[in-house]
């Protein structure tokens, strides 16, 4: 969509064009991207995630000219991104934003361990504004082994293990004399 402004001075003609889209905001053509996508999120930990804007935003009568990207909305409880609201002005396009995911812990188990972030993009720019963003993530279950400190705590200890390990080969042993002693008896 152009809009132009025509006006003479002094005979001569003076045209001004501004592009204000080029594409409407409809067509979902890859504006606002986060990635990775799908993005990967282990319960306990953080996930880095970077957030980008593919042109500048071009406002028509709006101060300031900004983006906004509301991520804080329909989360799954224990999950969060920081900073949860962007903002990114008309001279910062091109910089990439850095996001952290995290889910607790103690979240609550999401269904198929997945689940999807979206949200509308807000702006005076007809580009960006009303352009749907989203990512997936998918959770995956921290597993830890245990330290020894950890097992000392509970009562297991390297010398335990070692200990039961040795007492079940002793064990075997005195078994297989056993049997070679009744054999050797009913001969």
């Amino acid at each position: 969509m152009t809009r132009a402004l025509m006006a003479t001075r002094s005979g001569s003609l003076i045209v001004v064009a501004t592009l204000l889209c080029a594409t409407p905001a409809h067509a979902n053509v890859g504006r606002v991207s986060i990635t990775p996508d799908p993005a990967t999120v282990t319960r306990g930990e953080s996930t880095a995630l970077e957030l980008r804007l593919d042109e500048p935003a071009i406002c028509v009568e709006v101060d300031p000219c900004e983006v906004v990207i509301d991520l804080s909305q329909n989360l799954p409880e224990g999950f969060s991104i920081s900073p949860s609201i962007v903002t990114v002005g008309m001279t910062e396009w091109n910089q990439v934003v850095e996001l952290t995911a995290t889910l607790d812990d103690d979240a609550p188990d999401i269904p198929e361990n997945a689940f999807t972030v979206a949200t509308v993009v807000t702006s005076g720019s007809e580009y960006y504004n009303g352009f749907a963003v989203s990512v997936d993530f998918t959770v995956t279950e921290d597993v830890v082994e245990d330290s020894p400190d950890e097992l000392a705590a509970t009562g297991v200890t390297d010398e335990l293990v070692v200990g039961s390990a040795v007492s079940v080969l002793l064990m075997a042993i005195a078994s297989v004399f056993i049997t070679r002693s009744r054999r050797r008896m009913s001969r």
